[in-house]
This record gives structure tokens, C-alpha cells and sequence, in this order.
């Protein structure tokens, strides 16, 4: 959902975003629990040195140590809200000044509920356990970008950017570029920042 419009000599716009994203995962055949096949060897049941397939009663020990349904759900969401202005502030000997002002502000949630099959780490050649994790965060932004004309055909601009992370604080970005465009045909650009 957003807006868009002007204010006096301002540009602006604005918008507030809502993303979501489920996952399932399910097993339909080929994993195996580990304590429950350890369990199916010992009962004799199982022939590991055929190699003409199981009888019934070593194919069923076999099938109940199968992992079989949703072994994993899990949920992401992140709601932002920006608002961006621009403007031209004042005219230079070779244009105008520009601006453009902007502040952001996000929400992110994310919910892995594993079944206790993966998180016991029970799955025959999984790699271990899989923890579930229930974390959120805030982020916040804001940035200005100031476009300079120093001549007819070169132009600068500086922008500055700083984020605030509330799970491990915040970094100021500064970045610096240029647009050299010497003839129609020809245009350089440079930049560097840092960060």
C-alpha cells in the first residue's frame, strides 16, 4: 500500500509493504530414524546380506523405521514502511542542487518449528540435529543524497546511509560518485563508498 505525491517544491512517497513466506517440508520415503532402525537390526528380523530384497517380516521392520509426513513448518515475515522526498534546493552556476531524503523502518519475524525427528537429530545420515528458532528484529534506516552539477558535463553526488540492526546495532555507510559525460556518445561514471 502506498502514496505518492507533492508538497510544496517536494516529491514524495511512501509505502508500507507486508511479505509472508511458509515452508513445509515432508518425507515421503527414503529417510530412515536411526534408533528405530538400531531397534528393527536387533530384532533379527532384518537380512542385511540379501540382495534379493527383504521377507515380509523384514520389509515391515524396515517401514517402521521410516520417516514418513511433515517433518518441518516454518513461517517468515517482514513488514517495512518507507518514506522518500526529493527536491531540487537551490540552482548552481552549471544546474540545480538535488536532494533526496528517506527513512525506513522493518519488522522481520521467523518461526522454524522442526518435528522432534529433526531436531533429536534422529534422521539416519541427516547431518545431526536441527534446532528450531523463534527470533525477530527491528531495522531502521535513514540516508540523504545530495546531487551537485560542477559543469555542464560532470556532476558529483554524496550520499550517506545509516542502518540499526536490534539484534547486533547499527553501521553509517558514505558513498561518493561521479558522471563525467564528455561528448553524446561517451559517459564515465565513478564511485566508491564504504561500509
Amino acid at each position: 500500500v502506498g502514496i505518492k505525491g507533492n508538497l510544496g517544491s517536494w516529491d514524495y512517497d511512501s509505502a508500507f509493504n507486508h511479505a509472508e513466506s511458509k515452508v513445509t517440508d515432508s518425507y515421503t520415503d527414503g529417510y530412515l530414524s536411526e534408533a528405530r532402525l538400531r531397534a528393527a537390526l536387533l530384532t533379527g528380523a532384518i537380512n542385511v546380506f540379501t540382495l534379493n530384497g527383504q521377507d515380509a517380516a523384514g520389509q515391515a521392520a524396515l517401514n517402521g523405521a521410516k520417516i514418513l509426513g511433515e517433518v518441518r513448518n516454518s513461517k517468515g515475515t517482514v513488514d517495512s514502511f518507507d518514506l522518500k522526498a526529493t527536491s531540487e534546493l537551490m540552482k548552481l552556476p552549471a544546474g540545480m542542487l538535488a536532494v533526496a531524503l528517506g527513512a525506513e523502518a522493518r519488522k522481520e519475524k521467523f518461526n522454524d518449528r522442526p518435528a522432534s525427528v529433526l531436531s533429536s537429530g534422529d534422521v539416519l545420515g541427516g547431518g545431526g540435529n536441527y534446532p528450531g528458532a523463534n527470533k525477530d528484529r527491528n531495522v531502521t534506516a535513514l540516508f540523504a543524497e545530495f546531487n551537485i552539477p560542477l559543469a555542464k558535463d560532470l556532476e558529483a553526488s554524496f550520499a550517506l546511509r545509516g542502518d540499526r540492526y536490534s539484534d547486533f546495532g547499527g553501521t553509517t555507510n558514505p558513498k561518493f560518485a561521479f558522471k563525467w559525460t564528455p561528448f553524446n556518445e561517451v559517459l564515465v561514471r565513478g564511485s566508491t563508498s564504504s561500509g
